[in-house]
């Protein structure tokens, strides 16, 4: 049926709403945070933001995103499928296997806000919450530093499409 909601969809959305290492993770974001989501699989646009209550992932685009992320369906199934409760692991698994160039687990994306309002919507808290294991996998990458991590975003702004 066309109005079902897409399996992919549904597996992240439990995911995201439903394990503690989520709500903990996302605890440094601020409500005006919100993130576009899109799916490797099928083209429909989801929101992600954070209430008071958790962490959800809602049918429809946001208004003003701070970044779009594409997710391929490898990459829903990893995250789905670590029993791990270790923000630090799936830190390193996002941003480790996130950034391969396995289409299977490649994250594509835009950024659309500025190193300024990321740390204000509270993203680099999320970071500092992955200690060591997601500082290792950045600076494997040249992110060695904030200095450098915010070159990197600032020279990737780029508006939504």
């Amino acid at each position: 049926m066309a109005n079902d909601p897409h399996p992919t969809y549904l597996l992240l959305k439990e995911f995201l709403e439903q394990r503690e290492v989520c709500a903990r993770a996302s605890s440094p974001l601020k409500q005006q945070a919100s993130v576009r989501i899109l799916f490797s699989d099928h083209e429909e646009i989801y929101t992600f933001v954070r209430h008071s209550f958790g962490p959800r992932l809602e049918p429809g685009a946001p208004h003003d995103p701070d970044f779009t992320l594409r997710l391929p369906t490898g990459m829903v199934r990893a995250l789905h499928e670590l029993e791990s409760e270790d923000i630090g692991e799936f830190g390193a698994l996002v941003v480790g296997t996130g950034l391969s160039q396995d289409p299977e687990y490649h994250l594509g994306g835009a950024i659309h806000a500025g190193f300024g309002r990321l740390w204000a919507h509270g993203y680099f808290g999320i970071l500092r919450m992955g200690g060591w294991q997601v500082a290792r996998v950045l600076a494997a990458k040249g992110l060695a530093n904030i200095r450098s991590l915010r070159k990197k975003i600032n020279e990737n702004v780029k508006p939504v499409d």
